[in-house]
């Protein structure tokens, strides 16, 4: 079972104002409400990308295996390796330990990023090990941030996109069971109000309603139509 840790970090004095990105990131969507975005793994990094690329440039990119982070295009201050391992092989426990071990450098990162934002979108495949392993330490880390930033109910700000593995890879039984095991925590975390909105993407549903794609360019669609849900 994945549990939100209690992540000990660094104490930072909390702002009495509006504080900017270090790195000068500005969001260049219209729109009221200022997001920061963080993808965790290949999944949840391409959908991540996919809100860089129309305007939400406080955007943080994560993962174990520097293989799948590397060729990200995103600003290289915007990637971070997390965990002393190249990959997680799809087993949520390491993907859970590599972002427990890299919590701290997590948070700067947001502190680095985002300034001040009112809420955080993390982005997570739910079959892989990095993105559904690290999700209850980020979900932490980022609530750790709004409250940072003094708001008066972090949690509720925190949302979580998910997507689902499609129909060829649930055939696996490891990727299987992680999506089961992760989807059952975060019903559980909703319930308890640990979180704010999830947004469950079915990517097998997704295949099929658009099955006249090309491979090549199959993620990409999908991505952009999650991204454009925020659009509004």
């Amino acid at each position: 079972m994945i549990n939100i840790p209690e992540i000990p970090l660094e104490n930072f004095e909390k702002p009495s104002e509006e504080i900017e990105s270090r790195i000068g990131a500005k969001n260049e969507y219209i729109g009221s409400i200022e997001y920061g975005v963080v993808g965790s793994g290949q999944a949840g990094c391409r959908i991540a990308k996919s809100f860089y690329d129309i305007g939400y440039k406080k955007t943080l990119g994560l993962n174990t295996a520097l293989a799948d982070l590397n060729p990200l295009e995103l600003p290289p201050e915007q990637k971070l390796k997390i965990g002393n391992i190249e990959g997680s092989g799809k087993s949520m426990d390491k993907g859970a330990r590599a972002a427990e071990e890299s919590a701290q450098q997590i948070f700067d990162k947001m502190k680095a990023i985002f300034g001040t934002v009112d809420k955080i979108i993390i982005c997570a495949g739910f079959g892989g090990g990095t993105g559904a392993g690290s999700l209850g330490v980020l979900i932490s880390i980022a609530t750790k941030y709004l409250e940072f930033l003094r708001h008066a109910n972090p949690a509720k700000d925190v949302i979580v996109i998910a997507a689902l593995p499609t129909a060829g890879e649930l055939k696996s039984s490891t990727i299987k069971n992680n999506n089961d095991a992760i989807l059952k925590d975060m019903y559980e975390f909703a319930d308890k109000s640990l979180i704010g909105p999830i947004i469950l993407i079915d990517n097998a549903k997704i295949e099929y309603l658009y099955r006249g794609i090309p491979p090549a360019k199959f993620w990409g669609t999908i991505n952009d139509t999650i991204t454009q849900l925020f659009q509004v």
